[in-house]
């Protein structure tokens, strides 16, 4: 036996486990059946636990690889990988209640967020373009069910065939571009293609170049950005709520730490070229979202919107080209999947006649019925608006610091803006809340869950003020060794 080879799976640790929980929880599953679908989620909540333990457990300051080049491990990659552990956890804890009380309650639903979840780590780590196709097919495959969970709803099934669509569709923009990518540089494994294009003569080619371009659209194109979120959000709407949830934080966080491994950590040698791209990608995603939020009185569309625009805030952070702007995509992600999951919870415990809230004339008066409820929505919305002191405010001001720090002074006008516009849409929820009349009233019963999450986001956004060097200097950190 060759024991020497044993140690290039450590680096992978994490994902194998996983991987191995959920084929052992996905065959008790299948042989159990009834009465079983509880006790897998709270199966899979614990693997999580543990799976969170394996990547902070494995530590190194340098570029770990596993499987050849397929996979890599970093201080970046492992931070995360942490977010998107956090997020899937959140998901699962949000889906409980919810799925209990829409009757949709199911073994299947927590195994295929187990199995996203694996993709999206695969993404993370990938060291090659094969590793991280594998990734990105594994996590749309099991969205693709997700998505149309609700099997009974025709609206649910439309929009999971509209998704599979459109996967399909940036799938194959992605492929072309990663087509061009190894046409041009001959490898596929992503530091030999650093190394290819920079033993060249001439430097990157046109050709290489356009592959890029193709190759970051695609990954655009996954998580929905421009011009696709005015056609996509409908699936978004129409999914159940956890898995929106999920959906809009858990890819994002994946694919964009992917492109700062890719981008700056290998060719930023090159960001003359695809910095305006980024910065394009994440000017016109900001500018859109924050437009159609303001018209929007659908929750579940506008928060698709929301999302949109704040991980497109996020990727101005990459356009930076600099450690500031790496170390503040961790921050911001970080804050933002707090807001995000404490907002969902938000919507999910609010009900009238044991239907979840859909429009936002449905919050009206919830200060009267709920006050500690929208006390919640207060906080967090201030916080996703960047109003000081609440930790929203912070991350938006770490992104544009970073930009300003590379002069790209016309990025940060715009992202300025945004932010403004934004925090229109996010006090015109507050006004609802608190200046207008009570309609209906809601439901009493709330989840013990739902609550403790909810409290828990109101407690960090606040806390994130008093104590902030901990997120940011770990991030610093983590950014510093790419």
């Amino acid at each position: 036996m060759n024991t020497a080879v044993f140690p290039n799976f450590l680096p992978a640790s994490a994902e194998i486990f996983l991987t191995c929980s959920g084929i052992i929880l996905l065959l008790i599953g299948l042989f159990r059946k009834r009465g079983v679908a509880g006790w897998i989620s709270w199966g899979v909540i614990i693997v999580f636990f543990v799976t969170t333990l394996f990547v902070l457990s494995y530590s190194s300051e340098v570029e770990e690889k596993a499987f050849f080049g397929l996979f890599v491990a970093t201080p970046y990659t492992q931070f995360a990988k942490v977010l998107v552990l956090i997020s899937s956890f959140l998901a699962i804890v949000l889906s409980n209640d919810y799925m209990r009380r829409e009757e949709i309650e199911r073994f299947e639903f927590p195994i295929l967020v187990l199995f996203a979840t694996v993709g999206m780590m695969i993404i993370i780590s990938a060291g090659d373009l094969i590793a991280l196709f594998i990734g990105m097919e594994l996590q749309s495959v099991a969205f693709y069910v997700l998505v149309t969970f609700r099997t009974n709803s025709l609206k649910s099934i439309e929009s999971g065939f509209r998704y599979f669509l459109f996967g399909i569709f940036s799938s194959v923009v992605f492929l072309y571009g990663c087509s061009l990518i190894y046409g041009f540089s001959g490898t596929t494994e992503l530091t030999k293609i650093s190394l290819s294009i920079q033993s060249k003569d001439q430097g990157a080619s046109i050709g290489f170049i356009i592959g890029l371009a193709f190759f970051i659209l695609g990954l655009a194109l996954k998580v929905s950005v421009i011009p696709f979120q005015l056609w996509i959000h409908d699936c978004y709407a129409r999914a159940p709520s956890p898995v929106t949830a999920f959906l809009l934080i858990g890819p994002p966080i994946a694919l964009l730490c992917f492109l700062v491994q890719f981008l700056f950590a290998s060719l930023l040698f090159i960001s003359d070229f695809w910095q305006p791209l980024i910065s394009i990608i994440s000017c016109l995603s900001m500018l859109i979202s924050s437009g159609m939020m303001f018209f929007e009185d659908n929750i579940k569309r506008w928060i698709t919107y929301g999302s949109i625009g704040h991980i497109g805030f996020a990727s101005m952070g990459l356009a930076a080209g600099s450690e500031n702007g790496c170390s503040s995509i961790l921050v911001y992600l970080s804050i933002y999947l707090v807001m995000h999951f404490g907002w969902v919870a938000v919507i999910i415990s609010l009900r009238k006649k044991k239907q979840t809230v859909e429009k936002f004339r449905d919050l009206a008066g919830l200060s009267e019925n709920h006050p500690l409820v929208a006390f919640f929505c207060f906080v967090i919305m201030f916080s996703m608006a960047g109003i000081p002191p609440f930790a929203g405010f912070f991350g938006k001001w770490l992104v544009l610091t970073a930009i300003m720090d590379s002069q790209l002074y016309l990025l940060a006008l715009i992202g300025g803006a945004a932010s403004f516009a934004f925090a229109i849409s996010y006090l015109r929820v507050v006004k609802v809340i608190y200046f207008e009349d009570l309609i209906e009233p809601f439901d009493t019963n709330t989840s013990g869950e739902l609550n403790i999450i909810m409290f828990g986001s109101v407690v960090l956004l606040v806390l994130f003020f008093i104590f902030p060097n901990p997120l940011i200097s770990s991030a610093k950190i983590v950014a510093s060794i790419l």
